[in-house]
């Protein structure tokens, strides 16, 4: 394939596509760094950039479905329907994120044009699937609002989906990395602002952004009271934590986006204060391999994998 088969083309002139490709297009056009797979009978295909990009990370045949104006050829690489999950959960252990575009009324011998839509989002902070999830690591997803004033607390807003736990947290900026090392999340979603800096800083976590506005405290508080039914948080003790509640508005509005119609069941908000844990550096906790092994290939024993084979509640 060509360099120009490989980027995404100028999408503007629909009438140049079929319009099982419009559709595709539609959907890339509303989620421009996601890749998308596209139900086209007994398989989910991806195309133009987002084939290229398939084919690299997970090895799916490149194939072509068409041309370009110009005569280019467009990529195309599917993944079977029946080993969907597989491939979805290879893709999000490399970061990646993957937009799923299922078929409606799919009637054998039906005629005209099948109708599609967005059926969910899976990124690497929101799977549920237990067929996904790591046997032993829960897959979370952090927010974390940062105030214009440097010294001013940050505010972490965490969600594990698989089991409804929700909490938050403020933090100093120096214990900003400790509190990272600590919640382990899979996906980390801050503003446009810190993008940059925190996939510079953090390249093993899947940083993900969305526009400021959302990043809103008095839109927070609302959202918290309309997603729990309440009309005042006093007694969550976040009424005065502004960056917390930025952050609790970005997280609940991608969780409503990317789980599109099935919002999951999310526990009321726990408060946690840094004074309950022994803190330790991202450093020191590596080097005492508490949850991650030193070892070459990322496989030897940390003190969590020891405990999990002790006989008793002593060790």
């Amino acid at each position: 394939m060509t360099d120009a088969a490989s980027e995404s083309p100028d999408f503007s002139n629909q009438a140049l596509f079929t319009p099982a490709m419009r559709q595709f297009i539609e959907v890339k056009n509303r989620y421009p760094n996601t890749l998308v797979l596209f139900r086209m009978g007994d398989f989910y295909e991806t195309f133009f950039k987002d084939a290229v990009i398939a084919n690299r990370l997970i090895g799916i045949t490149l194939t072509k479905r068409g041309k370009l104006t110009d005569g280019t050829p467009i990529p195309m690489a599917g993944i079977p329907a029946v080993s969907l999950d597989t491939y979805i959960a290879r893709l999000v252990r490399q970061g990646e994120s993957v937009v799923i575009v299922e078929q409606k009324g799919n009637t054998p011998g039906a005629k005209g044009m099948i109708e599609r839509e967005v059926s969910r989002i899976v990124t690497p902070g929101t799977l549920t699937d237990t067929s996904l999830l790591p046997e032993k690591s829960d897959s979370i997803l952090l927010a974390a609002s940062f105030p214009k004033k440097k010294t001013a607390p940050i505010g972490l807003v965490w969600l594990t989906l698989s089991n409804g736990d929700f909490r938050a947290e403020e933090v100093t900026p120096d214990s900003f990395e400790a509190a990272l090392a600590r919640i382990r999340p899979s996906e980390l979603l801050v503003d446009e602002d810190m993008k940059r800096e925190m996939r510079a800083a953090h390249p093993e976590i899947a940083v993900s952004t969305l526009p400021d506005w959302h990043f809103d405290a008095k839109r927070g508080a609302s959202n918290l009271c309309a997603t729990f039914g309440m009309t005042a948080l006093d007694a969550w003790d976040v009424t005065n934590r502004t960056t917390v509640l930025a952050a609790a508005n970005a997280l609940l509005d991608y969780i409503r986006e990317t789980q599109v119609d099935l919002v999951p069941f999310i526990e009321p908000l726990k408060l946690v204060e840094e004074s309950q844990f022994i803190v330790l550096d991202p450093s020191t906790r590596r080097n005492l391999e508490v949850d991650e092994s030193l070892s070459a290939n990322g496989e030897g024993p940390t003190l969590f994998s020891v405990m999990d084979h002790c006989a008793t509640a002593m060790g």
